[in-house]
């Protein structure tokens, strides 16, 4: 049974589609209203989100809350608690996420949801090949599995973090393809604003903040810079290990279908061992490379 969760919430889920409210003007925000947002005061932000929460609220089940042991997902879960909104929270085990990420998530929200993959990451690296910035399957496998649909989905995205995040111009979504509602309630929040929150609420947080990381997500994550993946690397020698042996088995692995299937892999045209792979994989900003000429598909996520 998930932790701390009674089993006849989650039957909620299998409830008839219930017709949700859609977007309103008050959701909408443009830039200069970001550029405005961003020197409130930690109270008029939260009564902001707060109210985007209780507008936004299904009638017949609850919202499905997203959480990662980031601090975004962390205030968005307090910020829930304070609008008295129905939500189960849920937390999709990446099995590359720092230990001290699910260690806080443990110990501190016992009322969120477990869902574990299928298979560990380094596993389907084997099936999947190298993540890189444009082709980000392991986002689509260990990060939107699982996923109902026609549900809203709560998520602690902020149109600070990038160029992309702020070109959206609304806390409420809706993607036809997925068929997911977004509510975004913090996406006008800025760091300074998060940590005053955190701050004067006197809410826990995951301790690697307090050494100096400025995101918590996947060990290795190839939409890291090149110097963060690097430290994460320094940091936790285990996972290092454990990426490098999976460059190595996917390299083997190409191998034998090369010699078996006939089935040649375009790494072995740009890479002379699996060695120079991995080295590359360390310090490539994997964005814009070649290399994702080598897919067809693009994994685009949710979040």
């Amino acid at each position: 049974m998930p932790y701390g969760i009674d089993p006849k919430l989650l039957e909620n889920w299998n409830k008839p589609r219930i017709p949700i409210r859609g977007e309103r003007p008050s959701d909408r925000i443009d830039r200069n209203e970001l550029e405005i947002m961003a020197t409130w005061t930690v109270d008029q932000q939260v009564e902001r989100s707060i109210q985007i929460i209780k507008s936004h609220q299904p009638q017949h089940r609850p919202y499905y809350g997203c959480f990662s042991g980031g601090k975004d997902s962390t205030v968005i879960k307090a910020l829930s608690r304070m609008a008295g909104a129905n939500v189960i929270w849920h937390y999709n085990v990446t099995t590359i996420d720092p230990p001290e990420v699910t260690r806080y998530i443990y110990q501190c929200h016992k009322d969120v949801v477990w869902l574990k993959p299928e298979m560990s990451f380094f596993r389907a690296m084997l099936t999947h090949g190298v993540p890189t910035r444009k082709r980000r399957w392991c986002c689509s496998i260990y990060k939107e599995r699982d996923t109902p649909k026609d549900v809203i989905l709560v998520l602690g995205l902020r149109a600070s973090e990038s160029p992309r995040r702020r070109l959206q111009t609304s806390d409420f979504t809706y993607n036809t393809n997925t068929r997911r509602y977004v509510i975004t309630p913090i996406r006008s929040w800025t760091d300074e604003q998060v940590w005053g929150f955190i701050k004067k609420y006197n809410i826990p947080y995951c301790s690697l903040y307090d050494e100096g990381f400025l995101r918590v997500g996947c060990v290795g994550c190839p939409m890291t810079e090149p110097m963060n993946r690097i430290a994460g690397f320094e940091r936790w020698p285990g996972y290092r290990k454990m990426w490098r042996r999976a460059f190595y088995n996917l390299w083997a692995e190409n191998l034998r279908k090369k010699h078996v299937l006939g089935k040649d892999w375009t790494m072995f045209d740009r890479f002379n061992s699996p060695e120079e792979l991995w080295l590359w994989y360390c310090t490539s900003d994997n964005y814009g490379s070649d290399l994702d000429d080598c897919y067809t598909d693009d994994v685009d996520m949710f979040s």
